[in-house]
């Protein structure tokens, strides 16, 4: 890549940031001296003295661009984002709430809504580790498919027993592509 290759998809992290709701994002590309390439991504988040920056790595500067999209991909919507800000605070009142004896009719519809909020985050957060599990096999595929063909079936057959229809499916889709073709996928 050259400067203006660099430069260009610096610039189009950054406006995924923007799309992505992160507030006061920063994207910044580094080459160092004795150092693989890096781009850091930085914002802004609530209840941070400093932010939070995540750095994408690479062997060179188009995988560390890579690395740092797919970091980007790996954050929640800002909507999933704002629903666990809103479950966090909505904990907090309730605690304070029982804490300073308000009375039980009005702490406990917020108990329930709070509930119905985990129940919906569990869901969501197995759903998340599902997801998680068929990116790391893409991953490992990707970096050394001789050497990391049997991590990765490992990591697919996990995902090929998800309770989830489309997670199982491509799983189980993805085992196929990398398997003998005359051999089953490796379904526990």
């Amino acid at each position: 890549m050259n400067v203006q290759e660099v430069q260009t998809a610096v610039d189009a992290l950054l406006a995924d940031m923007l799309a992505r709701g992160l507030r006061s994002p920063q994207c910044t590309a580094f080459i160092s001296a004795n150092e693989d390439p890096s781009i850091y991504l930085h914002w802004d988040e609530d209840g941070t003295t400093h932010g939070r920056t995540e750095i994408g790595r690479g062997d060179d500067i188009a995988e560390a661009l890579e690395n740092a999209r797919e970091i980007l991909q790996a954050i929640p919507p800002k909507e999933d984002r704002d629903r666990a800000e809103f479950a966090r605070l909505l904990a907090n009142a309730i605690d304070k709430g029982r804490a300073i004896g308000i009375e039980v009719e009005f702490v406990n519809p917020l108990v329930e809504t709070m509930k119905r909020l985990s129940e919906n985050a569990l869901t969501h957060a197995a759903l998340e580790l599902a997801a998680l599990k068929l990116w790391n096999a893409a991953v490992f595929i990707r970096r050394a498919p001789d050497r990391n063909q049997s991590v990765a079936r490992r990591i697919l057959a996990e995902a090929a027993v998800s309770d989830f229809q489309p997670i199982r499916d491509r799983a189980i889709e993805a085992l196929k592509e990398i398997e003998p073709h005359d051999a089953e996928p490796a379904v526990h």
